[in-house]
């Protein structure tokens, strides 16, 4: 693709670091600037299918 420059996964991160740091600083959000740790997820998809599952079902 012409004019696309890639972007190396460092920099997208410091990207955000630095939004987040923007917008911790203009008081609309508390950011600690700690990394959150990984959480299971809270809600469980009953039935053997998953959304995706059921997404590729629905395009057919």
């Amino acid at each position: 693709m012409r004019g696309v420059t890639p972007i190396q996964k460092g920099e997208l991160e410091a990207s955000i670091v630095q939004k987040l740091r923007v917008l911790s600083e203009a008081g609309v959000l508390q950011w600690s600037g700690r990394r959150l740790e990984p959480v299971d997820p809270v809600v469980s998809v009953s039935g053997s299918l998953g959304v995706a599952d059921i997404i590729v079902q629905e395009r057919r």
